[in-house]
């Protein structure tokens, strides 16, 4: 278990060093779903999110586009990243499937085609 402070840290390095993500609504979500790790959302504070957060809601469904389960209060929580770690934190479907069918590519090129797009400008 690691905890992040006030200190700084190295999240991408955390992300890949991980076996379980635990996350709110964080974008980190991506990276993770990205390196293939699971995922557990902790959203106890749904009913309140929305009203505190301005803009639209985007292409991504909580109810429907996530990479784990989406856990509502601290006991379904609880329940999930046990689940996980009692079976070795190996991810399971749907949530891989979602995962491979979000990402376009899945290799070591990608800072590459940025940069080609970039010279295309």
């Amino acid at each position: 278990v690691i905890s992040i402070g006030m200190e700084a840290a190295d999240a991408n390095r955390l992300i890949c060093e991980c076996s379980l993500l635990v996350t709110d609504y964080s974008s980190a979500q991506f990276e993770g779903a990205y390196l293939n790790r699971p995922l557990v959302y902790s959203q106890f504070d749904a009913d309140t999110y929305d009203e505190r957060h301005t803009g639209e809601n985007g292409y991504f469904s909580w109810e429907s586009d996530t990479f784990g389960p989406v856990c509502r209060d601290i006991e379904s929580t609880v329940k999930a990243i046990t689940e996980y770690l009692e079976n070795g934190c190996v991810n399971k479907e749907p949530y891989t499937g979602r995962a491979r069918g979000f990402f376009v590519y899945r290799d070591k090129n990608n800072a590459r085609r940025v940069y080609d797009e970039i010279l295309k400008l």
